[in-house]
């Protein structure tokens, strides 16, 4: 989806998403968004009902984003990319125990337990390995959120897509997942960076 703005909103069309508030399309005004997303790889937004929007087709215009934020004074806040340290485990690249015991521990101290990141890695496997292998994809620097939210619509992996009911539900959790990773709520987040 592109970044578009149009008289001080920004426009939604086609997004993707249907559990999302903004779908299939909306016109979202300053005063609804939270923050301007810092730390993932597209330009995002969150919005006051606590959805990030990404705007995955928008990377050059990241400024753009910077440059509405502050003309409609809407801060800007920093997050680790929490999906991106749980998705590392289905990229085409060897794993190591090291990179896994690091990126494991960066999401303890984020607030994610060992235990509930091991449980969503099992519960998307077969899913995510369809959208990255089985596809032909085959990507191997980086898969997160966007990765994850198409893989549950069957963007490149039809047959594998959650159903609409679980869907809706996991949809909003991969938002409060996501939320986990706001750094200003750590007092050292320095120790949170890989």
């Amino acid at each position: 989806m592109k970044l578009k703005i149009f008289e001080n909103n920004i426009i939604i069309e086609k997004y993707p998403y249907p559990p999302s508030k903004i779908f299939p399309s909306a016109i979202i005004h300053p005063s609804n968004i939270d923050c301007i997303v810092k730390g993932l790889n597209f330009p995002t937004i969150r919005t006051k009902d606590g959805e990030f929007i990404i705007f995955y087709e928008s990377r050059p215009d990241i400024n753009i984003l910077k440059d509405y934020a502050n003309l409609n004074k809407i801060r800007k806040t920093n997050y680790i990319n929490i999906w991106s340290l749980i998705l590392d485990v289905f990229l085409d690249k060897k794993h190591t125990k090291e990179d896994n015991e690091r990126n494991l521990e960066i999401l303890e101290k984020a607030g994610l337990e060992r235990n509930k990141v091991i449980e969503i890695r099992k519960e998307i496997n077969y899913m995510m390995l369809s959208y990255n292998f089985g596809s032909g994809l085959w990507e191997f620097a980086y898969l997160d959120m966007i990765d994850l939210l198409d893989a549950c619509i069957g963007k490149l992996n039809a047959g594998t897509e959650l159903s609409n009911e679980k869907f809706s539900k996991f949809y909003w959790e991969i938002m409060k997942i996501q939320d986990i990773g706001k750094i200003e709520k750590y007092p050292n987040h320095s120790n949170l960076n890989h």
